[in-house]
């Protein structure tokens, strides 16, 4: 009887074993878990960043730094897609483009001045 009773107690202690094993188990696959929502906020915060810094690199790219107007590169980038849709529609284009010699006495006569746009 005796053996029966520590055979008994041998597989109850067994099974608290497994049964701890598995809630250990659990408490780290949850840590897992939340260990892998809080790098996906941290990588969706730096694409966010990444994302604002692409488009200031971009406008930097396409842009003149003293009067902001768009740059050769972005009129030869946008300007055929531009005629094209003017073409389709039928609708009337404008293109207006200066190329200013000694521009930097004019903005030293006038001033400088902020041009809007988009």
């Amino acid at each position: 009887m005796s053996s029966e009773i520590a055979g008994a107690r041998a597989r109850m202690l067994m099974n608290r074993l497994e049964v701890d094993n598995a809630k250990l188990e659990a408490k780290r696959a949850s840590l897992a878990a939340k260990l892998h929502r809080l790098r996906n906020v941290e990588l969706e915060a730096e694409k966010c960043i990444l994302e604002a810094k692409a488009l200031e690199l971009d406008r930097h790219a396409n842009e003149d730094q003293l009067t902001r107007l768009w740059n050769r590169r972005y009129i030869e980038t946008v300007l055929p897609a531009r005629f094209e849709d003017a073409r389709c529609s039928g609708a009337p284009i404008s293109v207006a483009m200066a190329d200013l010699d000694h521009f930097k006495e004019i903005n030293d006569r006038f001033g400088q001045f902020t041009v809007a746009r988009r």
